[in-house]
């Protein structure tokens, strides 16, 4: 289940990531891993998907 914190603060880091996708493709990629590596997968693809 996801925490309230965690569903306000979402849609801000997915803004984040996709204009990082966009100035910098190498970079998003390696925090793209990091977030995998620390998150776990499940939420790193949500961050990716939306």
């Amino acid at each position: 289940m996801t925490s309230t914190i965690t569903k306000t603060r979402m849609p801000l880091l997915q803004e984040l990531m996709m204009a990082l996708r966009a100035i910098d493709s190498d970079c998003y990629k390696s925090w793209l891993v990091l977030g995998i590596e620390e998150l776990g997968r499940d939420v790193a693809a949500e961050v990716e998907s939306e």
